[in-house]
């Protein structure tokens, strides 16, 4: 009679786990997540990830070394770009001010990518970056602004707006 008490608390108690388990998984996914590939024959494979915002903005997101980043930044156009690490806690501040911006932004031809340097650690010493997170634009694969560190909504948003106006 006992036995059976604990064992019945045990496995309610363990339900419960695995019900907070699996809502914490639900809410920390993405809205929308699809995989793009710039290169033929690779279909969904070995490709960054396509992370939607709120507002429908798409960011690319180079979490691992199957992405090629210098793909992405090197095609025309105007590329802004967040280098962040996941162990880094300021970089997951500016992740919430870099997907507004991504979503608010007027011209919808500028690329926003983030791209993970634990992963792309080639980057690191390609660009400079000495402290996390960095920002980025690029204009046809040249970085012509780049900033090192958190900085606020509207900071930020003046920081992308003068590298896009700069030759």
């Amino acid at each position: 009679m006992v036995a059976g008490r604990w064992t019945a608390k045990l496995t309610r108690l363990t339900l419960l786990t695995l019900a907070a388990a699996c809502s914490l998984s639900w809410a920390f996914r993405p809205s929308s997540h699809a995989a793009l590939s710039t290169r033929p024959g690779l279909g969904f494979r070995n490709a960054p990830s396509l992370m939607q915002a709120a507002g429908g903005a798409a960011i690319i997101e180079c979490k691992d070394e199957t992405c090629n980043f210098k793909e992405i930044v090197t095609s025309s156009g105007i590329t802004v770009v967040d280098f962040y690490a996941d162990w880094c806690g300021p970089c997951k501040i500016a992740a919430k001010t870099f997907a507004a911006i991504a979503e608010e932004f007027p011209d919808k031809s500028v690329k926003f990518v983030k791209v993970n340097t634990e992963a792309h650690e080639d980057t690191v010493e390609e660009f400079g970056l000495k402290g996390l997170p960095v920002f980025g634009v690029f204009k046809n694969g040249v970085l012509v602004r780049k900033h090192e560190g958190n900085i606020g909504k509207e900071k930020l948003l003046e920081f992308i707006t003068t590298g896009i106006n700069e030759s």
